[in-house]
């Protein structure tokens, strides 16, 4: 019996060294810093969502949301623009879908349309 294994994914660490050390790209790598981790900074508002949101959110585990999602959902709600850049896992999905996700509770006839550029990060 022939069985074919899969090929080993590079670590992080693995991946930044071929990535610098590449004749390419190497040059194209002018600042690589490793910040230290942070404790989350959760909001002190109450909810800013529906109740029942909130026991949506609360079924799932999500108990309360960290400060900068409810500064920008409260901004959304007023109508302002909003653009959040923060690390990975900061629950930046959340400030676009929760707004959208009560409009749609609040009228159901509503829509949306999302619109995500192909290469963000390129």
């Amino acid at each position: 019996m022939h069985t074919t294994s899969k090929p080993a994914i590079p670590s992080v660490d693995e991946y930044l060294k071929a990535l610098k050390n590449s004749p390419k790209f190497g040059p194209q790598v002018v600042c690589h810093k490793v910040l230290p981790k942070t404790q989350p900074v959760y909001s002190q508002q109450n909810s800013i969502l529906s109740e029942y949101l909130q026991q949506g959110l609360n079924r799932i585990g999500i108990e309360r949301l960290f400060s900068h999602q409810t500064e920008a959902i409260s901004r959304i709600d007023k109508g302002k623009n909003v653009m959040v850049a923060t690390p990975t896992s900061s629950g930046k999905s959340m400030v676009y879908n929760l707004p959208v996700f009560e409009n749609m509770l609040a009228k159901p006839q509503s829509h949306a349309l999302y619109i995500f550029p192909l290469k963000a990060l390129s």
